[in-house]
């Protein structure tokens, strides 16, 4: 919900990863053998994309998605 602090926790084990909300203002990298919080406090409401940003897999392409504040 707009406004509301919300925390994401990612966690991989065994390539570093990246998390990237750029509407949103928010980016992380996800290292290996580690949980790392990410907090967000969204502004507005929407559909946002995240997607990976440092190349990890074969699959890279597919590490997308969709984040929706109400």
């Amino acid at each position: 919900t707009r406004g509301e602090p919300v925390i994401f926790e990612f966690t991989t084990e065994d390539v570093l990863m990246g998390f990237s909300a750029p509407d949103l203002a928010v980016r992380a990298d996800i290292v290996p053998g580690k949980t790392i919080e990410l907090k967000l406090k969204p502004q507005k409401a929407g559909q946002f994309d995240f997607f990976c940003d440092i190349f990890c897999v074969d699959l890279h392409e597919d590490m997308q998605g969709m984040i929706t504040v109400v």
